[in-house]
């Protein structure tokens, strides 16, 4: 698929599956009057977005860019930056829960995940 479009497709995708998902559409950029490259735009997932797809706002919002597992892969949702500091999961106590919770049935190698799904069912808002 052509990098270009997969994100807006993603996206599409996820609407079509009356699921919330980013307003995204490919660019074209210009640099001093002339082409300079086609690019995605992806709408930030803030306040207009949460609103836009009726979500929650007082709710518990968390942007992942890494891995679930540690407790460092969250943006702090005030700031918008990444935090990396052992403090600041411990002033996100949601978070924490949501973490520990997915990872305290990691290492079981009998249902561990049936018992981890079974956990995001129960904890989590899956859309669809």
């Amino acid at each position: 698929m052509n990098p270009i479009s997969g994100k807006p497709i993603g996206f599409e995708t996820y609407r079509e599956t009356q699921n919330p998902a980013p307003l995204s559409f490919p660019i074209r950029l210009e640099l001093n009057g002339h082409f300079f490259s086609v690019a995605n735009f992806v709408e930030d997932a803030n306040g207009d977005f949460l609103a836009r797809n009726q979500l929650d706002l007082a709710g518990a919002h968390f942007k992942m860019y890494e891995n679930a597992l540690t407790l460092g892969g969250f943006s702090d949702p005030a700031t918008g930056a990444r935090q990396r500091r052992p403090d600041w999961i411990d002033r996100r106590p949601a978070l924490r829960k949501l973490i520990l919770g997915l990872n305290q049935h990691l290492f079981d190698p009998v249902d561990g995940r049936a018992k981890t799904a079974a956990y995001v069912f129960d904890h989590v808002n899956v859309p669809g």
